[in-house]
């Protein structure tokens, strides 16, 4: 696999991974069966997702201007931004993302073991 090849591919999951914590968020609001427990996790994730979203494209240009020989300090003032954008801020946003998105289904993964064992989540 190439550089081009898993640049396309970390574009698309970062869209992908967008695109469905928005559909699961819509089809959370129509669902009233889970009466809004997963809202807030949910809205978390997809909040995050798109701040992810919108660091990239502020991290992005920042390597793609290196096309040309840069002289040596200008390399590094480029790859310290990146470092910054790309690598701390949007990888902690990502992270975050993720564990929203994991919170989102704790009360899924609830439902379900009370629904095999009706004892379970009953305190005397």
């Amino acid at each position: 696999m190439s550089w081009a090849d898993t640049q396309d591919w970390n574009k698309s999951e970062a869209i992908g991974t967008t695109l469905l914590l928005i559909a699961a968020a819509v089809s959370n609001r129509f669902d009233r069966s889970r009466q809004g427990r997963m809202t807030p996790p949910l809205l978390t994730a997809v909040a995050l997702s798109l701040l992810g979203l919108i660091i990239t494209v502020k991290a992005a240009p920042i390597m793609l201007s290196l096309r040309a020989a840069e002289p040596p300090a200008a390399l590094q003032h480029a790859f310290d931004d990146f470092v910054l954008w790309g690598r701390y801020l949007r990888r902690t946003v990502d992270v975050l993302a993720f564990v929203a998105a994991v919170w989102a289904l704790s009360p899924v993964c609830r439902v379900n073991a009370a629904a095999r064992d009706p004892t379970r989540g009953v305190h005397p």
